[in-house]
């Protein structure tokens, strides 16, 4: 199954959440190996610096006794009082198909955004159009489609996104349990998998 390519545009949001998390432990529901939880309590507004960073103004964590933290993993594991405590800021995207806002841990295989904070390498990470790209492959890894390649100097990418053009191939090698990726992606579109695999 190809998946056609959606542009995410940042916003000025960000999503705030509170999270809770073992890390001396393991779990095989929370897709992070560590038992892992959050509740959603709103949005900000950000501040975005001149290397192209962010952060939102005064927003501080509740206190460890407010009721919005979450009580327990998926997985059925409670947490204790020493589980770590923490505010989590994640910035909004708006796709540029639906409009819908998310952020970058829910895009899907070939969404991709611009990532301005590569630009800042020396030599910056950079396409002809001046851009940085990013996107998220079948199997849930990242491209950085405009840096180099493990094995050579990096991509060719033609056309205006989100309809791009890469050459040579994508080839993924996956990590942690997640599948790699080895396809083409033609005038913005992610072919299937060259190796047979599926997601």
């Amino acid at each position: 199954m190809p998946w056609t390519c959606v542009l995410l545009v940042a916003t000025d949001q960000a999503s705030l959440s509170l999270r809770r998390y073992a890390s001396k432990s393991s779990c095989v529901m929370s897709g992070m190996g560590i038992h892992n939880a959050k509740t959603l309590i709103g949005t900000a507004p950000i501040v975005v610096s001149e290397r192209g960073t962010w952060d939102v103004e005064e927003v501080k964590q509740p206190s460890d006794t407010d009721p919005r933290w979450p009580k327990r993993c998926a997985c059925g594991y409670e947490f204790a009082a020493e589980d770590a405590y923490q505010l989590s800021k994640s910035r909004l995207y708006r796709r540029e198909d639906t409009g819908a806002l998310l952020t970058l841990a829910e895009a899907e295989p070939g969404m991709l955004w611009d990532a301005p904070w590569f630009l800042g390498f020396n030599p910056p990470w950079a396409g002809p159009d001046g851009r940085s790209l990013v996107m998220r492959l079948p199997g849930q890894g990242e491209w950085t489609i405009d840096g180099p390649a493990t094995n050579g100097p990096g991509w060719e990418r033609t056309g205006v996104p989100p309809k791009i053009t890469a050459r040579p191939s994508i080839l993924s090698h996956g990590s942690g349990g997640v599948k790699g990726y080895h396809g083409w992606l033609t005038d913005g579109v992610l072919s299937d998998d060259l190796e047979g695999r599926t997601y």
